[in-house]
């Protein structure tokens, strides 16, 4: 069975996942900016495991908590960074850092293969608690800056709750802005269901 025959045409995380593995091979460094239920985190642990590093952030504890568990269950090795010092992240395993996606520039982290971007809220958490636009957009200029060439950016956003259509805005404006020249890029929606979620990549051209 084909891909595209294993998974609803509107489920985007699985399309997000599939373009990124793509790019991913063991060894290299990826970022998670939004760990939220842990599923996008594992992904990349299994595409550059075991020599490879996964740097994920979350701004609630009970994500890293959930994502920890979801970790250590599937045989991952996990470590919890608790401030800015000295990286480590160079160690194969995955990094979970308790922060805000919009402060990961400030980590000495590298320069990633693939970094991956879950928008909205925690699933099952508080859902006053979300990404922002303006977060969000420092964000993702971080990763465009520190994209290996021939890296991807996959961007999963969510039309359909409070916040969520100006959020979609903003990133749809960044990355559509990028130039020919040094990007190319992919816009993946439903023509026909407005509220269902949609995915940008972006992958960088080799020089």
């Amino acid at each position: 069975m084909s891909f595209a025959q294993a998974v609803s045409l509107t489920r985007i995380v699985p399309w997000s996942q599939s373009l990124l593995a793509e790019i991913l091979e063991t060894g290299d460094l990826a970022v998670d900016l939004t760990v939220g239920a842990g599923r996008d985190t594992l992904f990349l642990w299994q595409q550059v495991a075991p020599s490879g590093s996964v740097v994920a952030f979350d701004v609630q504890k009970a994500a890293l908590v959930r994502t920890r568990l979801l970790l250590q269950s599937e045989g991952a090795p996990v470590f919890l960074h608790a401030d800015k010092g000295p990286g480590g992240f160079a160690e194969p395993g995955v990094h979970l850092i308790h922060d805000s996606h919009a402060h990961w520039l400030q980590y000495d982290i590298g320069s990633p293969r693939a970094v991956i971007a879950n928008l909205g809220y925690l699933p099952g958490g508080d859902r006053s608690v979300m990404t922002q636009p303006d977060s969000t957009l420092e964000a993702l200029g971080g990763a465009l800056t520190l994209l290996q060439e021939q890296g991807r950016l996959a961007v999963v956003g969510y039309p359909g709750h409070d916040g969520g259509h100006e959020e979609i805005e903003a990133v749809g404006s960044l990355l559509s802005g990028l130039g020919p020249e040094k990007w190319q890029g992919l816009h993946l929606r439903a023509v026909n269901c407005p509220q269902a979620p949609l995915l940008w990549v972006a992958e960088k051209k080799a020089a």
